[in-house]
Parts: C-alpha cells; sequence; structure tokens
C-alpha cells in the first residue's frame, strides 16, 4: 500500500527541530517532506524503497513527566460558567435556550442541572426531541433509570425512525434487569428504522457489537454494505467488525480502500497500524505501522490513542527512547493513566533510569489501586443501580483524587436517589465549597 504524507497538503509543513531527512530521492521532494511536525513530535522522513515514511528518531530528548493534577481548576470555570448562562437564561421563553442550557450542564457533569433546564424547556416545546433525548441522558447518569425508561418511549413516539430512544431504552431496561425487553426493543428498531438509513441501521448494529453479540453484528452489517455498498460508514463499520473476528485480510482490504478516499480517519490508521503489527496477518509492516500512527497523532493531536499504540509498537521493537517520549506526551494529556505510568516505568528501566523508573512505578501502583477501589463500587452500583450509598462511595472516591468532573454526577446521583439522605446533601455542598462556587439554585422541584 502506498502512503504519501505529501497529498495532505500542498503546503511545505514547518520544520521542526531535531527532525532530519535520511532519503536518497531528487532535493525538491525531499525539501517537500523531509521535516514534519506530527503533533509536536520530533520525527525523521525515511525512505524504505517506496513511498517517504514517518519515523520517530532513537535519538529524540526526553521532557519532564507531567505531575499527577487535579481537574479542580477546570471544573471551577466550567460550573462558573454554567452558573453565569443559568442566569442569563432566567425568564426566557425560549425552549431552544432551555434546550441549550441542559446541554450545557450535561457536559459541565451537571445532570441536575441539566434536567432541571430540560424540564423548562419541555414546559416551553413539549415536542423537543433533543430536549427528551437530553433529559434521558440527565436521568441516566442520575440512575433514575424508571424515569429514563419513560423518557426513552416518548421520545421514540416523538421520533420513531431515529435509532437513538430504541438505543437508550435498551440499555435502561437492560439496567433494570429487563433484559428479554431489551432484546425486543433492539428487534423492533432494526424493522422501524428505515432501511435506507445507513447511519441509523450502523448504530443499531454498533449497539449489538457493543452487547457482545458480535456474530450478529456481523451478519447484520454484512446486510447493510449490500444494500449500501457505496457507504463508508457502513465500509468501516464492517472492517471493524472483521477486524475483531480476526478476519484481517478482508479488514484489512476495506480499510485500505477507505484510506484512499478519506484520508482525514484516525481510526482507520489505527485499525490499519493494528493488522500490520498483528502476529496473525498476512503480511506485517511495522515501519508502515508507525507511519499510520504518527499520521493519526497528527490528524487529532487531542486523541491520545495513536500515543499508546506507538507505545507499545516500540517497546515491542525494543525502542525505549521512542516509548517513553510518546508516553511523556501521552501523560501530558492524560496524567492519571495508570497503564501509560506502568509502560513508561518499564521504558525508564530499560534506558537505565533507575530513579525515574521507580518513582513512575509507585504512581502506577497507586492509580491501579485507586482504579480497583472505583471498579468495586461500580460493580456495587451495577447490581444496585438505586444504591444512594454506592453513588456517593463513588463521588467522595473521585473527590479525594481530585476528579471533581467525575465526582459531580455521583453526588448529585447520591442526593436525587435518596433526597432525605443527609450524608449525600452535606457532601454536595463540600464539593461546590471545595470549589469555591456558590451552590446552584435550580428553583422548586429539582429533586421529583
Amino acid at each position: 500500500m502506498s502512503v504519501h504524507p505529501s497529498r495532505r497538503s500542498r503546503q511545505r509543513p514547518a520544520a521542526l527541530p531535531g527532525a532530519r531527512s535520511k532519503v536518497t530521492m531528487v532535493a525538491a521532494v525531499v525539501a517537500a517532506v523531509a521535516a514534519i511536525a506530527v503533533a509536536g513530535l520530533r520525527i525523521h522522513s525515511v525512505l524504505y524503497g517506496g513511498p517517504i515514511r514517518l519515523r520517530l528518531g532513537n535519538d529524540v530528548p526526553l521532557g519532564s513527566v507531567p505531575p499527577l493534577s487535579s481537574d479542580r481548576d477546570v471544573q471551577r470555570n466550567r460550573l462558573l460558567a454554567l452558573r453565569s448562562a443559568w442566569l442569563t437564561t432566567q425568564g426566557s421563553r425560549n425552549g431552544a435556550l432551555w434546550t441549550a442550557l441542559g446541554g450545557m450542564a450535561l457536559q459541565a457533569g451537571d445532570p441536575m442541572g441539566a434536567r432541571a433546564a430540560l424540564k423548562r424547556a419541555l414546559a416551553l416545546e413539549p415536542h423537543n426531541a433533543r430536549a427528551w433525548e437530553r433529559l434521558g441522558n440527565a436521568q441516566v447518569r442520575l440512575g433514575l433509570f424508571n424515569d429514563a425508561a419513560t423518557t426513552w418511549n416518548t421520545l421514540i413516539a416523538l421520533d420513531p425512525q431515529k435509532p437513538a430512544g430504541y438505543i437508550e431504552l435498551s440499555r435502561t431496561l437492560t439496567v433494570l434487569g429487563r433484559r428479554a425487553e431489551a432484546a425486543d426493543i433492539l428487534r423492533r428498531a432494526q424493522t422501524a428504522v428505515p432501511a435506507a438509513d445507513a447511519a441509523g441501521q450502523g448504530a443499531l448494529i454498533q449497539e449489538y457489537d457493543r452487547r457482545g453479540e458480535l456474530a450478529h453484528a456481523l451478519q447484520l452489517s454484512r446486510h447493510l454494505l449490500d444494500a449500501a455498498p457505496r457507504d463508508e460508514g457502513a465500509q468501516f463499520l464492517l472492517a471493524m467488525l472483521l477486524f475483531k473476528t480476526q478476519q484481517l485480510t478482508e479488514s484489512r482490504r476495506l480499510l485500505e480502500h477507505l484510506l484512499a478516499a478519506q484520508r482525514h480517519q484516525v481510526q482507520i490508521r489505527r485499525y490499519l497500524a493494528a493488522i500490520l503489527t498483528n502476529p496473525l496477518s498476512a503480511h506485517q509492516d511495522a515501519r508502515l505501522a508507525e507511519h499510520l500512527l504518527l499520521e493519526a497523532a497528527n490528524l487529532d493531536p487531542t486523541d491520545g490513542g495513536p500515543l499508546l499504540d506507538l507505545a507499545t509498537l516500540y517497546a515491542d521493537q525494543g525502542r525505549s527512547r521512542p516509548a517513553a517520549y510518546v508516553l511523556i506526551r501521552l501523560l501530558g494529556m492524560a496524567p492519571a493513566s495508570a497503564t501509560a505510568r506502568l509502560q513508561l516505568a518499564h521504558a525508564f528501566h530499560r534506558l537505565g533510569m533507575e530513579s525515574q523508573a521507580q518513582v513512575q512505578d509507585r504512581i502506577a501502583q497507586r492509580l491501579f489501586a485507586r482504579n480497583r477501589e472505583a471498579d468495586a463500587l461500580r460493580t456495587q452500583i451495577d447490581h444496585r443501580p438505586s444504591d444512594s450509598r454506592a453513588r456517593l462511595a463513588l463521588g467522595l472516591h473521585f473527590m479525594r483524587w481530585g476528579e471533581y468532573g467525575r465526582a459531580l454526577p455521583e453526588l448529585e446521583a447520591a442526593v436525587c436517589l435518596s433526597p432525605h439522605f443527609a450524608a449525600a446533601r452535606h457532601a454536595l455542598a463540600t464539593y461546590y465549597r471545595a470549589l469555591g462556587v456558590p451552590p446552584p439554585d435550580y428553583g422548586s422541584g429539582v429533586l421529583q
């Protein structure tokens, strides 16, 4: 497969200090591709008897490792912006404004505020499907699954040909232990969503995949592609499912076709790279895999997935310095990643940087312990969805670790599930004091 980075732009890429060229092509071509900045990575452009490929050098300088940090200030700013928007919207008779405010509250991790805003939106516009969908999301995050089921049924009645209501109702019924009904809802959706709606049918197929019904999802995906052979979303969905079932040759063929048609797709490159490095693949090519992952990192610098894939690739190749380099960059995005910390500790150890390795290993072990505690609480919640005490414990856990964005929905859920639970109300008040944000006043009836 030919991959040409120079096709991404007609402009010459900005040179990056430390990047070098190791090519034997004509000087004019070298000038166009020799130094490319990929998500800030220090890379080489290397010719391997064919197309130009990107490669991270083995002599990259290692910067300082980002420390663990709290999202307190980020969450504080979100809630202050939400408070300002709430005060601005007061008195409005515009349902769209209240719907937008509800969406803003959901993004800020405040489902209680979202529910209050969306109820006002629906009082003004009772047929607003977007408001119903956001209300259902808020109710689910608050653990109010019976209310959510009612909301999803209303959304289906309003928009019976769209998959969202069916998918969310199926998930909600599953949480409530009504699994047979949940399966029936998805089967009903397959008929209700028009066959010509490839995106809608694709969403249903992805839901079957999420439920672990991979064989059924694959069968439906083939039918979808037969019905819409030129739909690139259907092609990618089938390629993804083929990859999951280890049908790598057919998956690769579809992905290569998509890569030629849609060059700005991070996931296409990640799946292709995974195939190219899979021991079961008929044609492995680690160099091309690295190139694709570096391109993916450039296409979306906020996505840490390609960097984690690169770290694994470099570790497998024994290239510890490039592995450490991309892991440090990944920790700049996700400083609380236990996996990245542990992999960085291993890379430092192989580089002979023992003191740094020990520091990262200690942090990683603390993070893994944190994750185990959170997982145990989530398991309790899965078994008892209306357990306000488990919700409170999870919210307090997140607060202790400085994860304020994740704490708020759990604390609010504890209050909504048990309105007279004094400990939950106290914890929520403590949360707002810790952020230095006035507690919101959503008006009467917010807990109903």
